[in-house]
């Protein structure tokens, strides 16, 4: 676990794979800049005004830094607002998750963008898409959180905030990792987690695994998604992209579980037309 010290301090170091990050309050802004050397401001917006502009209403945020060489960015906070819990509606259903250690898991999925920097071009592709970088640094996350706790239970806090953030907003779903993480969490125990001592053995392993699913498939759920949450035309297109709806359920399902339980998840569920037949398409019943 990070030492609270560390998490109410203006500012300190923490170690990536070869090198290291500063991390900072961006409240006190002026005094933590003050910990790096020139080379690496030289990489920074040139104020600590516009570095919070940058950052804008975000909670974390990651710099990436090349210089020097033992530093690989510039890691910001705001703790004040930090989100406490996560709120959406689905027609009339409330569904609300409530965030338990935000503050280190938003550091962790920073830090693992900055990780993940450092394995390009070796042990991931040289070039990585935006939506790449998103869901490898939430399995970075993964790692990092059964390391400290031993348990599975943040990464599920992780799968689960990234579900109702997808259907809060549909159009926007850069960070979606839910399809990556769920079949990381599916397939590998914590004790199988736990035997990856380093964080690029265990990336080195997952993307294999996770490489393999094909992009065309990602961009249907993405779809259906949107058109579910967004369009909200189920009952006129029910079975639009049937062949993807198991799929959707499969992905949903756990989150609906852990805040409604069986029986509302199932009425749920088949609200949105996600109980399907074998053929995937919907039961005309």
């Amino acid at each position: 676990m990070i030492s609270s010290f560390f998490l109410l301090s203006a500012s300190y170091w923490v170690d990536i794979h070869t090198q290291r990050a500063l991390v900072c309050d961006i409240n006190q802004l002026s005094f933590c800049l003050q910990q790096l050397p020139e080379s690496s401001l030289t990489h920074l917006p040139q104020d600590a005004k516009q570095l919070r502009e940058v950052m804008g209403h975000r909670h974390a945020m990651v710099l990436p830094i090349t210089q020097p060489e033992n530093i690989s960015g510039l890691i910001l906070l705001n703790k004040e607002v930090e989100p406490k819990s996560v709120i959406t509606f689905i027609g009339r259903q409330t569904l609300q998750l409530n965030l338990f250690r935000q503050q280190e898991l938003s550091l962790w999925h920073e830090q693992g963008h900055l990780a993940n920097k450092q394995l390009q071009a070796t042990i991931l592709p040289q070039q990585l898409s935006r939506y790449e970088h998103e869901w490898l640094a939430d399995v970075y996350v993964l790692w990092r959180s059964v390391k400290e706790t031993g348990t599975l239970e943040l990464a599920w806090q992780q799968y689960h905030r990234r579900n109702l953030a997808a259907i809060d907003d549909p159009i926007n779903l850069s960070h979606w990792s839910s399809p990556y993480l769920l079949r990381l969490m599916s397939e590998l125990s914590v004790t199988q987690i736990q035997q990856f001592s380093q964080y690029s053995d265990f990336v080195k392993a997952s993307y294999l695994k996770l490489n393999s699913i094909n992009p065309r498939r990602q961009k249907e759920l993405n779809n259906l998604v949107k058109f579910i949450f967004n369009n909200n035309k189920s009952s006129e297109l029910p079975n639009y992209l049937y062949w993807r709806r198991a799929e959707l359920n499969a992905l949903l399902k756990p989150t609906f579980i852990h805040l409604l339980g069986e029986s509302k998840t199932e009425a749920l569920l088949n609200s949105l037309m996600l109980i399907t037949t074998v053929d995937g398409k919907l039961n005309p019943s």
